[in-house]
């Protein structure tokens, strides 16, 4: 699981998506919303958000919330700060495997 200070809290998940650049791969979304310059040096949040549409359990949904933070643990300190990230899931990846899944999350932080 994200420490606390890296997740994006409520009210600011919101205008962040509105007002993001949008990264396509064939299973994720990754909406990336840069921080004004006063903000630059404050460590990058992420949220991880799955639709209802792509999950009806819940247990699945946590499943690939869970897969996702999971690598994205390991690679914190690779994220420039002054960022929100929001990856999306657009296909169900419970099933996916893990390097395919990690070599995705790696081509679209390196895409940012």
């Amino acid at each position: 699981m994200l420490p606390k200070d890296r997740r994006i809290p409520a009210p600011l998940l919101l205008p962040a998506l509105k007002k993001s650049r949008l990264f396509l791969a064939e299973h994720l979304t990754l909406r990336v919303h840069h921080l004004s310059p006063a903000e630059q040096n404050q460590p990058a949040k992420i949220a991880i958000i799955t639709p209802l549409k792509i999950n009806k359990l819940a247990v699945q949904r946590h499943l690939s919330k869970r897969k996702i933070s999971a690598y994205l643990e390991n690679s914190l300190n690779l994220i420039k700060p002054g960022q929100l990230l929001i990856f999306q899931v657009k296909k169900d990846i419970t099933k996916l495997e893990a390097p395919v899944l990690s070599q995705e999350i790696k081509d679209l932080l390196n895409s940012i």
